[in-house]
């Protein structure tokens, strides 16, 4: 029998709407790519396919969502990201050198209050 792979937080169909509508708030506020056929010059994607995405009638494959992407300057990723503004793409970033310190002193100040809990249960 084989193993049946880790439990998808959600759903494939959840994902088609996610695109769905990010595509079009895309749309909307890109006046160069506001309809189909802009969609369609700018990212060799056609039309017929934009438009079956934009209706929730199938899911984009990978080379789809990157040529979609790429016409707008996003990642691939971007355009699945629920509640996305299309002004303000969102952004993966590390953690900066101040939140770095800040996590090694509360690393640190933990490990201190630990040492001394263990010392009066001594």
């Amino acid at each position: 029998m084989a193993k049946k792979g880790p439990k998808r937080v959600v759903p494939a169909s959840r994902y088609r709407d996610i695109l769905a509508t990010n595509l079009d708030r895309l749309m909307d506020a890109t006046p160069d790519l506001s309809s189909s056929p802009k969609l369609q010059n700018k990212s060799k994607v056609k039309i017929a396919t934009i438009n079956r995405i934009r209706r929730r009638e199938v899911a984009a494959n990978l080379d789809t969502l990157t040529a979609l992407a790429d016409a707008f300057d996003f990642q691939p990723w971007q355009l699945l990201v629920h509640g996305m503004d299309a002004t303000n793409p969102p952004v993966i970033a590390g953690a900066s050198a101040h939140e770095r310190d800040l996590y090694k002193r509360l690393a640190d100040t933990a490990s201190e209050i630990a040492a001394i809990g263990a010392k009066k249960h001594r």
